[in-house]
């Protein structure tokens, strides 16, 4: 009886195909490496998929994808391929963790501030584990959210607690979802696993470039509340975290709203953008560090622009809206300058979260379809620019978006520039009658005016160097400010347990914390912060 064969193959290469069409040709492609007839291969796994642009010709000619995917052969075969591109393996064994747990009881469950990635995952893993953690998150649940930040933008009616920097799934939630991560941490397909059972692609398990869209994420957060909840654990909307309680350096209670809860673990996951939060844990003595962020604006460019230059057509059926990254660096100051939170097919929005200042996002849905690419363009940043003090980064932001705001006439409408306008040095008079960031209006402004002139300058030098590599992303666009919170102006310190070096059983996690960038990263960061707790800590008796 013949034995099966389980393997992994790496850089097949094939064109753009729709469906069925893609497994079909997955068949052939592995057969031929392999030396089998397609009729041997019983099954295919698409592990990798990652688009190759740099062969392109125009027409949609020279666009590849590259796959890695794992087979299942009727026939005993050797890890040897017939093609030099090729590459055949075993199939690495499934990642599988068990969650140790402490010796000694914790006193009472523990305690999730924040329902961004990080805090969700964190109290997903508590919840699974029987720990029945409380998560606590400051803005409202998911529907009533949307509300507020839709009649924001309508209005103008800001909601400080409940906006697109706060509420059910954090800053995420406003975003074009992107999936992807840096972090080489096996945990990351656990996450994404999880994800794809809350509602996200099923493709987001294996794209280079995965994204669920702002539409879909508001289904994927729901659920993911929904079995925090069904495995025991409780979720409380709108509470503030306002202060914390310690005895002998170690916690003890939590001050939310009115209410004190005693608490002995608590996972501190609390976004990049609760200020308030930091001056309160500055003053109760929690140690922390400025460190290095960026700052700029958010352009937008015409989607077909970006894909005739990244693709060779203005519209690829099944490829959707290109996306970039890009790079600079300013040849006097040396500062860095890149892209960040490139959404296809999306759109700006006012992001603010506090009185009188003005933040820019992007969004864009799952179907990318809007027409527009926009992207921040923004400029590192240290503490030698703006203070060594931990808490000074905030009070610069603070000052930035305060006078993006005066210059959108103290409206929350967007100051906005063409690109060609902030290149010259002058003040736009009028703005394409296309551009419709979802805010609160746009008013023509000087975008120099705003930002210190070694952003401008630095952002100006990237501007021009970008139009090499993309035609006319100097020549037309239309640029919005500011572009801030890009991550945590400062880190609270924690040690090799993940503990806060201040306070024994404080945990800080996430973007907030200084540790983490962007969904993956983030729910990343709080699952490891979640298993180092239960390894200190087993549930509470009770």
């Amino acid at each position: 009886m013949n034995k099966t064969s389980h393997l992994r193959l790496s850089g097949l290469k094939l064109p753009p195909l729709a469906g069925s069409q893609e497994f079909e040709q997955l068949k052939q492609a592995s057969a031929k490496a392999l030396g089998l007839t397609p009729e041997q291969i019983i099954k295919i796994s698409i592990i990798r998929k990652s688009l190759d642009a740099r062969k392109r010709k125009g027409n949609n000619e020279g666009l590849s994808f590259v796959y890695i995917i794992d087979i299942q052969t009727s026939v005993d075969i050797a890890y040897k391929t017939h093609s030099r591109s090729v590459t055949a393996e075993p199939i690495p064994a499934p990642l599988r963790f068990k969650a140790e747990k402490g010796l000694i009881c914790l006193k009472h469950r523990p305690v999730v501030i924040g329902a961004g990635p990080a805090g969700l995952f964190a109290a997903l893993l508590l919840a699974q584990n029987g720990y029945c953690p409380l998560l606590i998150e400051r803005g409202k649940q998911i529907t009533e959210r949307i509300a507020d930040v839709r009649r924001f933008w309508r209005d103008g009616f800001l909601d400080p607690e409940s906006n697109v920097q706060f509420g059910a799934g954090g800053a995420g939630t406003f975003s074009d979802g992107k999936l992807t991560s840096r972090s080489k941490d096996p945990l990351s397909a656990w996450v994404l696993n999880e994800l794809a059972e809350a509602g996200a692609p099923a493709d987001c398990l294996y794209l280079a470039k995965p994204h669920i869209g702002s539409d879909k994420l508001i289904e994927v957060t729901g659920n993911l509340i929904a079995k925090i909840e069904f495995l025991g654990g409780q979720v409380s909307f709108q509470s503030r975290l306002d202060d914390i309680h310690c005895e002998n350096g170690k916690l003890c209670a939590l001050q939310v709203g009115g209410k004190i809860l005693q608490a002995d673990a608590c996972v501190l996951a609390i976004g990049h953008s609760a200020r308030d939060t930091y001056l309160m844990l500055a003053q109760r003595g929690v140690a922390m560090a400025a460190k290095g962020f960026a700052v700029g604006l958010r352009v937008q460019h015409p989607q077909k622009m970006i894909n005739i230059n990244q693709y060779g057509c203005a519209e690829h059926k099944l490829l959707g809206a290109a996306d970039y990254a890009l790079r600079y660096r300013h040849e006097f100051s040396g500062r860095g300058v890149y892209s960040f939170c490139m959404c296809p097919g999306g759109a700006i929005v006012n992001a603010a979260s506090e009185a009188g200042g003005l933040v820019t996002n992007g969004i864009s849905n799952a179907a990318r379809d809007s027409g527009f690419a926009n992207s921040a363009l923004v400029v590192q940043v240290e503490p030698s620019d703006f203070g060594l003090n931990p808490l000074d980064g905030t009070k610069w932001q603070r000052s930035l978006e305060q006078a993006a705001f005066a210059a959108g006439g103290s409206t929350y409408a967007l100051p906005a520039q063409t690109v060609q306008d902030f290149l010259a040095g002058i003040k736009s008079t009028q703005l394409p009658d296309d551009f419709a960031p979802y805010a609160c209006g746009a008013t023509p402004a000087d975008l120099r005016l705003i930002l210190p002139d070694y952003v401008t300058e630095a952002l100006a030098g990237s501007l021009r160097f970008w139009q090499r590599q993309i035609d006319g992303f100097a020549t037309s666009g239309v640029l919005a400010g500011v572009e801030t919170r890009t991550s945590a102006p400062l880190r609270i310190l924690r040690n090799e347990l993940w503990q806060s070096i201040s306070i024994n059983g404080l945990y800080p996690a996430g973007e907030g914390a200084g540790y983490a960038g962007g969904i993956v990263s983030s729910a990343i960061d709080g699952l490891h912060t979640a298993l180092s707790l239960m390894a200190d800590k087993a549930p509470p008796a009770e």
